[in-house]
């Protein structure tokens, strides 16, 4: 909820519409590879143009075939390093295709196989990336502001090598998940709903274990709160509780002065615009400046994410219903049960440190863990140490 990123951040794509020419990687009995055009809105359905019928329209979503197989040039806009075709079969694309998940093309990260794919909630399509051993524990990645599933991108392999299944998604409203304009979908519980959604598809009903930071966080414990029979494990990474941290809000002025740009993405349309602003370049500047370990290619991703349209208004949108009370829950304060880590980069520039510690009242099983060097993204800052806490935790080695 507070991030660097955050902090500084007010932006918007002006892209209305974006077309993307796909090559079809395959060619059958000597046929030559085919093209297919596919027109991406802001709205969350996609209208498809092929040549020949090799995928499938069901109510107006896209279904991937196997001889539709995305390049990079459909997800990020541009070809990027280390991207290959998917080695999916047919009979299992043809699977995923039948019921509420679209598997994709494969991204090879910091030596990790991703696949991509979209899970689909009513008319929301949540895109998500997934590795690691299938029958493994599952490991939900939940990002913050201005981030996007790639924010995990030093911990895909730390949780695959040791045998986690491993999901990290887009939420509603950013990157290449849909963007829906109204308010109310970005609600507590429906944004809620995409993640049971996810741990009953890919957990198959018991409970998985959550990570989130920033935004992420937030959401974590709104789930711990809400679904707690979904979460066996609580990682939070600088952020706290939505509760607690209202709290502090009003009675902490220091802390209100860091969180000053809560009130500015409150603003419509200039937040967008200001960030949106030649090429995202408060956006770019964040990302330099708070987390200097990205590389170029990293920071790019980011812009590339932030530049699909309706990904800034939508991403925006967490902030402004929750100011207008969408995530508030009446009533008194449940108490959560489930084991909580709060792993907390001590040098973060926009939280007090009294932020990460939660009330022991309604929390009685969380602990916060610092990471001294580290700020606000400390799985960045120190990745080898956070990862070494990460594990340690969710394995009950203590943290």
């Amino acid at each position: 909820m507070a991030s660097p990123a955050m902090a500084l951040a007010m932006v918007s794509s002006t892209i209305s519409t974006s077309e993307l020419v796909v090559l079809n990687n395959y060619s059958t009995n000597g046929r030559k590879p085919r093209h297919m055009r596919l027109h991406l809105t802001a709205r969350p359905s996609c209208t498809l143009q092929h040549h020949q019928q090799n995928s499938h329209v069901v109510a107006g979503q896209l279904q991937f075939c196997r001889k539709d197989v995305f390049t990079s040039n459909n997800i990020y806009g541009k070809a990027l390093p280390e991207v290959r075709r998917s080695s999916m079969t047919t009979g299992s694309r043809l699977e995923a295709s039948a019921g509420n998940i679209d598997m994709g093309e494969e991204d090879l990260v910091d030596g990790v196989t991703l696949r991509h794919g979209f899970l689909k909630n009513n008319d929301i399509r949540v895109h998500f990336v997934e590795c690691g051993d299938p029958t493994g524990k599952l490991v939900l990645l939940i990002h913050g502001w201005p981030n996007f599933w790639y924010i995990w991108k030093n911990q895909f392999k730390a949780l695959s090598e040791a045998g986690y299944h491993v999901i990290a998604l887009d939420l509603r409203g950013y990157n290449l998940s849909s963007k829906p304009d109204d308010l109310e979908s970005y609600k507590r519980s429906a944004v809620l709903d995409d993640i049971v959604k996810f741990i009953n598809h890919f957990g198959d009903g018991d409970a998985a274990i959550m990570v989130g930071h920033d935004w992420g966080s937030t959401i974590s414990w709104c789930m711990a709160e809400d679904h707690p029979n979904k979460v066996e494990k609580l990682v939070t990474v600088n952020m706290g509780r939505l509760t607690d941290f209202s709290r502090i809000l009003t009675s902490n002025v220091s802390q209100l002065l860091r969180s000053w740009y809560i009130g500015a993405f409150q603003v419509p349309y200039l937040a967008e615009a200001t960030i949106a602003y030649n090429n995202c370049l408060i956006l770019r500047a964040v990302l330099q400046n708070s987390i200097p370990t990205m590389t170029d290619n990293d920071i790019e991703r980011h812009v590339k994410a932030y530049s699909h349209p309706g990904a800034m208004k939508g991403s925006l949108s967490f902030y402004r219903a929750a100011v207008r009370g969408l995530w508030h829950q009446s009533g008194k304060v449940p108490v959560v049960e489930t084991p909580v880590t709060v792993l907390w980069g001590y040098k973060d520039d926009f939280l007090l440190p009294i932020v990460a510690e939660p009330d022991k009242a309604t929390a009685p099983n969380a602990k916060v863990v610092h990471l001294p060097q580290a700020g606000h993204w400390p799985m960045w800052h120190d990745p080898e140490l956070f990862n070494e806490l990460l594990l340690k935790t969710i394995e009950n080695k203590g943290a």
